[in-house]
Order: C-alpha cells, then sequence, then structure tokens
C-alpha cells in the first residue's frame, strides 16, 4: 500500500468510525434500561473497526506516521484500542446479549448490564439480588457519574418542610407513611399514633396534599400503605386513604399489589390466611400527559404471538394476514399490576425499610433521566439511595434526626464514599 492510498484508506475510514461514534454518542447517556440502540451502535463500530485493523496497521506502517492503532483509535473515535476490543467482542456475543436481554428478568436489565461490561472501561459491577434482578455496585472511578450532594437528607416535619420546595418542582415522588397503628418508633408521637384512624388518615393526606404543591403536572406519586386489623376487623386503609386522596384531587391511575412471595416478618395468626402482600397506589395530577415509560418493567416474552387462521386481531397489529410469528414486542409485555418482590434484608435500627427493587420500578417507569425524586416519609432513605444510583436527584424528609443520619451514612457507604459522607446535604 503505497503512501497516498494509505492516507486516502485512513481518511475515509477514520470518516467512518467518527459518523458511527457520533450515533454512540446521541443514544448513549440514558438510563441502562433506555440505552439498546447505543448498545447495538457500539456493535457494529467494532465490526467496522474489525473489518479493517489489520488494513489500518499496514496503512499506519506505510505512512510512516510514528502513531500506534491505540493512538489512531484514540484521536480518531476518542477511545482506546481496548475499548474497540471490546465492541469487536460485543458484536460477536450480540446474540448472547440479546437472549439475556429477552429472558432474564427486570426487563432484560442484566443482558444491557452485560453488554455494557463488554464496551465500558470502568463497568458497573453487578450481581443478582433475591428476586433475580440485578444489583449494581460502582467502584470508586465511576462514582462521578452522579454526585452525592444531589441528595438532600432533611430533618423535621413533613408538612413544614415540603412548604419550602419549590412549586412543582419535583417529577416523582415514592413514599410509605408511617402505618397505622404505629409500627415504628417515633417517641409515640407524630403520625401513625393517631387515636382514631379518620385523624391518621387525614394527616397523611395533609402531608400528601403539601406534596402535590411541589409535584410538577407531569409527574406521578407512588404510595406504599399497608392495611391493619382491628378488633379482628380488616379496616381497608390504602382504599380510604385513596379516596381521601381523590377528594384532594389526586387521579388514582393504578393499584399495585407488592407480593412478598412469602418474604417478610411472619403473620401469626391460625383463623385467617396469613396476609404476604401490600399495596402500592399510583397517583397522577392530571388524566394524561403525566410521564410513563412501559418500557423498563416489561415482562420478557416467552415465545412469539401468532395468529394464523385465526379471526381476532393480532397484537402486532401490521401483520393484516395472520401469516407470521411475530414478536409483539421485543421489549415484552406490559408489567402486570403485581409485582413479585421479597422484603428487603436490611441491617439497620429502621424497622420497615422498602425495598430497593420496588422503588426501582416506580422510578424506571414514571422519573425521566436527571430527574427529582421526593420521599416525604424519608425513613432510612432507600428511596434516595436508589435515586442516586439511577442517576436522579432526590430529596428526602424524615422527622427523626436518627433515622438521618443512618440514612446518610447508608448512602454513602452503599455507593462507595464512607470517605465523605459530609458531600450529603443535609438539613
Amino acid at each position: 500500500m503505497n503512501t497516498v492510498r494509505a492516507k486516502q484508506f485512513l481518511a475515509r475510514t477514520a470518516g467512518i468510525l467518527r459518523c458511527m461514534q457520533a450515533k454512540v454518542d446521541r443514544t448513549d447517556g440514558k438510563l441502562v434500561e433506555q440505552d439498546i440502540a447505543a448498545r447495538r451502535q457500539e456493535a457494529l463500530v467494532g465490526l467496522e473497526f474489525a473489518k479493517h485493523v489489520d488494513r489500518i496497521q499496514s496503512a499506519l506502517d506505510s505512512t510512516k506516521s510514528n502513531l500506534s492503532l491505540d493512538q489512531w483509535c484514540r484521536h480518531t473515535c476518542g477511545c482506546d484500542i481496548g475499548t474497540m476490543r471490546r465492541r469487536k467482542r460485543l458484536y460477536k456475543h450480540w446474540r448472547e446479549y440479546e437472549v439475556k436481554r429477552r429472558e432474564l428478568g427486570a426487563c432484560g436489565q442484566t443482558g444491557l448490564l452485560f453488554a455494557l461490561s463488554l464496551v465500558r472501561d470502568d463497568p458497573p459491577e453487578t450481581g443478582m439480588n433475591r428476586q433475580g434482578s440485578p444489583v449494581r455496585r460502582y467502584s470508586g472511578t465511576s462514582l462521578n457519574r452522579f454526585s452525592l450532594s444531589r441528595c438532600q437528607l432533611i430533618t423535621g416535619d413533613a408538612l413544614t418542610e415540603l412548604c419550602k420546595i419549590p412549586a412543582k418542582s419535583v417529577n416523582t415522588i415514592v413514599t410509605s407513611p408511617p402505618y397505622w397503628p404505629a409500627k415504628r418508633a417515633y417517641g409515640g408521637t407524630g403520625i401513625g399514633f393517631e387515636a382514631q384512624l379518620p385523624d391518621y388518615l387525614a394527616a397523611v393526606a395533609a402531608v400528601l396534599r403539601a406534596a402535590r404543591m411541589a409535584l410538577r403536572d407531569d409527574g406521578t406519586l407512588w404510595l406504599c400503605v399497608d392495611d391493619s386489623y382491628q378488633d379482628g376487623n380488616l379496616l381497608f386503609i390504602p382504599s380510604q386513604l385513596g379516596m381521601a386522596m381523590q377528594h384532594d384531587g389526586w387521579i388514582c391511575r393504578s393499584e399495585v399489589i407488592w407480593s412478598k412471595k412469602g418474604g417478610g416478618r411472619p403473620d401469626p395468626v391460625k383463623n385467617r390466611p396469613i396476609k404476604e402482600h401490600e399495596k402500592v397506589l399510583m397517583f397522577s395530577k392530571q388524566r394524561n400527559g403525566y410521564h410513563y415509560d412501559a418500557d423498563p418493567i416489561r415482562s420478557p416474552l416467552s415465545r412469539p404471538y401468532s395468529t394464523p387462521g385465526k379471526r381476532k386481531p393480532g397484537i402486532y397489529r401490521r401483520d393484516f394476514d395472520r401469516t407470521e410469528r411475530v414478536w409483539a414486542n421485543p421489549m415484552g409485555r406490559p408489567a402486570g399490576s403485581v409485582w413479585e418482590i421479597v422484603p428487603a434484608s436490611y441491617r439497620g435500627s429502621h424497622a420497615a425499610t422498602m425495598p430497593p427493587e420496588l422503588v426501582r420500578r416506580c422510578l424506571a417507569v414514571s422519573c425521566p433521566d436527571n430527574g427529582l425524586v421526593l420521599d416525604c416519609f424519608g425513613g432510612a432513605g432507600t428511596t434516595a439511595l436508589v435515586a442516586l444510583t439511577l442517576g436522579h436527584r432526590a430529596i428526602s424528609i424524615e422527622i427523626n434526626p436518627l433515622y438521618t443520619a443512618e440514612a446518610r451514612r447508608r448512602i454513602a457507604t452503599e455507593i462507595g464514599s464512607r470517605r465523605e459522607p459530609q458531600l450529603l446535604a443535609a438539613d
């Protein structure tokens, strides 16, 4: 290869790779659950590089540019040769990636994380939690993807502190009020210690009424509420609270059953079925137009949808002849209203923490990138912790200063910044 031809080849190849890299940059930077397009484009970059790598090396030798292959990659695509090789491996394992994305839980998050592990310099270490969903742990080098200062932990009365939050600034609220009768220790006062159930319902509704002022018009509220018995009689607390909130203008869009799959504290009863679920109510401020992305929590399909010879309409509307076996949606079917999640095995002093997977699902569908998440009954900071790991900002309000301090330590430890707990804004 002569010098002129070598230079022309390198220029043409560099242009192609730069164009493909630009597509990666446009589609990347989103939540892990949403970056399938970027992964596909990176695989194509790897394929293009693999096809021409030998000629690229030969051309570099011919031009006597004194550039190594690694230096050429950095100059052309802004990445080193190791990243290019991982992209090549991603293309080689693309079928395995797609199988994992389709078959494994949490809408194929594990498959996406597998793809990231092939193409990133500092991929998140992944494991599986008890629900079979991926758990992300970040190393110190990747901690700069989000700042712990993006989390504000506030000690105070929720009704008072909510009035200080700017109106219509919060994207998503995920919270769980103290249950009635009180199951959390707050010194015998506050929400949950009311003598009568109507007083408890009014107190919680008042806090959520103030939270509604802070919520954007396109925002949503996810409220986890347990039920109770009094004199052997089921009180229907979630339903009563939901109706009280509807009187305040909330629109209840869904009732999700959180099935604990036999986990949690045992229910010591012998004269009725034991209770293995709680309810999560989804509210919005308007009937339409609120943010909701169904893809991150879709259930993977086990087989293609087929309707040959049948008259009833198929899910895939464009298959008018009903002659093909097709995937209704490659991401799976929409999530149902029963979520099977084992309760969290939290070892702190707070006795009623929400499982992180429950919070993750709520945020995955209802909070846009870099959103602001609010928990007006913050507890041990589960909502704030999950919000930070997903790249959001968070405000957590808790009346008990001991729990605020516990949440600060927990977030700093689990994210990996034991040395910098002061970065968490408090009070």
